[in-house]
């Protein structure tokens, strides 16, 4: 009997999977493990308290005033902008006092950026709900004590460090540059605080600049000195990042790294083997408040302050903020000066954060105030 042959229509016997098919699997397979690595490192890190994200207000937004002060700003310049707000409220304001408002509107812009659902919480919520957002967020101003207390230590360690044979004196760098302070004479009419000698009758501190051998020389380094370097890097980029640059550098170009081998940026881990700030906050690039808040912590650790405070000896350090905030932020369309500022943030950035090329806003940054200007804002 013949055997039963197949018919056309019959299925083909089984074959081994294409090699397309194959590499499909594979991927897919890949992409699952990704997922559940992620989901389970999301687990171990849990997010960041509200608190904990509050502690960047000081150092990226605000450093003295409170959150309910900035959301109360921020209210009226939104009035302000609907063409709504009282004439009896927006009487005696000058011009002056519009620029800070509007300053403060990006003040508050920032927190909802560090702060999740801030923007909406403060919209929706009730007074009750509110006081209580405010108590916890305005609790994590205490992290501007914690930062001085720890470089006031280390300060004093670094030069003992770097210049170990010369016991070398604090005083000088809290010293404006318009006095020479290698001058004998000059230095006891300053400590005996003579007619015409005050420390505290500028702001143009000889701890901001790297160079001050002739004029060209110290504009060109003002807020360029390699301890406010070090001093932001400990700060932002965890203390062991802050080792790396070299207090004795006489370039202004470039702060010498003291171990090139070492690698820092923002996700540097901080004592205990903790994110850094900047890594917590997300900080990518250097800004003009971050800046202004290590300039302020730093003349304050060098200070004889015991603890964090505004005023001390006769200096203000809050009116020493504003005047950096000014020099950084109000150009008043000024291109010249805002280039000077964008200069400042480019080369801040090789410093701290060398990879990240941040984008140059000045023209649109001039653009903007001068739409607000015509539109009489």
């Amino acid at each position: 009997m013949p055997s039963r042959s197949r018919s056309p229509s019959s299925e083909p016997p089984n074959e081994p999977p294409s090699v397309d098919i194959y590499w499909k699997r594979r991927c897919l397979d890949m992409e699952q493990k990704l997922k559940k690595s992620e989901q389970k490192r999301k687990r171990e890190e849990p997010e960041a308290s509200v608190k904990q994200l509050g502690r960047g207000i000081p150092k990226l937004a605000s450093l003295f005033l409170e959150v309910d002060e900035i959301v109360q700003h921020y209210d009226k310049h939104e009035l302000l902008l609907l063409d709504e707000l009282e004439e009896s409220k927006f009487a005696g304001m000058n011009n002056e006092a519009v620029e800070k408002l509007k300053r403060d509107h990006m003040v508050f812009k920032e927190i909802a950026r560090l702060v999740p659902n801030f923007k909406k919480t403060v919209d929706k919520s009730s007074p009750a709900a509110l006081k209580s957002l405010y108590a916890e967020v305005n609790g994590a101003l205490d992290t501007r004590g914690d930062d001085v207390s720890k470089l006031m230590h280390q300060v004093t360690h670094w030069f003992n460090t770097a210049l170990p044979e010369t016991r070398p004196l604090l005083d000088p760098l809290l010293c404006p540059i318009k006095y020479n302070w290698d001058d004998e004479e000059v230095r006891a009419k300053l400590r005996a605080a003579a007619p015409g000698y005050n420390y505290n009758d500028n702001f143009l501190l000889l701890c901001l600049f790297h160079n001050t051998k002739g004029l060209d020389e110290e504009l060109r380094g003002f807020l360029r000195s390699p301890l406010l370097v070090k001093v932001f890097k400990f700060i932002f980029t965890a203390p062991t990042s802050s080792q790396l640059v070299d207090l004795t550098a006489s370039s202004s170009n470039e702060i010498p790294q003291a171990n090139k081998t070492v690698q820092h940026s923002r996700n540097s881990k901080g004592p205990g083997g903790n994110k850094s700030i900047a890594s917590i906050l997300n900080i990518k690039a250097v800004t003009l408040r971050s800046l202004a808040y290590a300039a302020t912590q730093l003349v304050l650790a060098l200070s004889s302050a015991p603890k964090w405070t505004i005023k001390h000896s006769g200096f203000n350090f809050q009116s020493f903020y504003k005047f950096i905030i000014n020099y950084l932020e109000d150009f008043q369309g000024n291109r010249e000066h805002c280039k000077k500022v964008e200069d400042l943030l480019l080369w801040w950035n090789k410093q701290v954060f060398p990879h990240v090329v941040p984008s140059t806003e000045c023209d649109v940054r001039v653009n903007s105030m001068k739409a607000l200007e015509e539109l009489g804002m």
